[in-house]
């Protein structure tokens, strides 16, 4: 699961960098637009998927935060699209 967060946050990041790229070219602005509000769901669902996960292993080695334990995984930006508009 969180190779597929990571993936949506950079597609989602990418996106937006693309759609502020175009925002003279209403056609490309509107279809990247179309295409954030289309993975947002998607996104928040892999993510309260995650955090479920996260709940039961805390639950189980009786901590507070899954960074506490060994299971935490922080985000990993293969192509560089960490924040929205950096330059690569």
């Amino acid at each position: 699961m969180c190779q597929e967060r990571d993936l949506t946050a950079e597609l989602y990041n990418l996106w937006i960098t693309k759609m502020h790229d175009f925002q003279d070219n209403e056609h490309k602005y509107n279809m990247y637009m179309n295409m954030i509000n289309n993975l947002e769901p998607y996104a928040n669902m892999v993510k309260e998927e995650i955090r479920v996960c996260n709940r039961e292993i805390c639950e189980i080695e009786g901590v507070d935060s899954i960074s506490e334990t060994e299971h935490e995984q922080a985000c990993v930006y293969k192509y560089g699209y960490d924040k929205p508009n950096d330059e690569n």
